[in-house]
């Protein structure tokens, strides 16, 4: 039976892209120091988009992965499907991302974010998240309702995997990543 899988993203997070409004100074989403409010995300953890549930992978101090090479190691399952939250900044971006078992690449696609500030996708993702405003270093800027993107990867077949690697590209940040398969044993 096919169950969803919310991936622990924690020993992997490295940016800080939400910040409430008294730390909004903290923020690295964009190279200007922008980032989204805490207060307009759910709070909850599990949480639902689109009946995919995802989970929000938070350490003191950083909150999403920016884009630096990661593999991310996982225990062995069988994949047909994945969904990613994130967004890219100061632009539009696409990446790839590959997929291993033992080592061996059994999967590979493209992994696609519009900007955060977006008003619409510029490709095949969708919004997950809107919110009404975004932070600066400084405090609220109204003038841009930010998003978060969910991209989903389906695979022709199912595959299992132990692996999640990502390329090395600083505007793309991921929030969560919730699988589609059966654990083994």
């Amino acid at each position: 039976m096919k169950e969803y899988v919310c991936l622990d993203l924690q020993p992997y997070v490295n940016n800080r892209g939400i910040t409430s409004l008294e730390e909004c100074h903290n923020g690295a989403l964009s190279q200007g120091g922008s980032s989204l409010p805490l207060e307009q995300l759910p709070e909850t953890s599990p949480f639902v988009i689109d009946s995919v549930p995802f989970i929000w992978s938070k350490t003191e101090r950083y909150d999403n992965i920016e884009l630096a090479g990661q593999a991310i190691t996982l225990e062995p399952m069988e994949v047909c499907g994945i969904h990613i939250l994130g967004v890219s900044n100061n632009g539009n971006y696409f990446d790839r991302i590959a997929f291993l078992r033992n080592g061996a690449v059994v999967h590979r696609d493209f992994l696609f974010f519009s900007d955060f500030i977006s008003p619409t996708a510029m490709f095949r993702e969708r919004c997950a998240l809107q919110m009404d405003y975004a932070h600066t270093r400084v405090g609220k800027y109204d003038a841009v309702q930010p998003k978060i993107w969910m991209d989903h990867l389906s695979f022709q077949k199912p595959c299992e995997i132990d692996t999640i690697c990502l390329e090395d590209n600083v505007a793309m940040h991921i929030f969560a990543i919730t699988l589609l398969g059966q654990k083994r044993g």
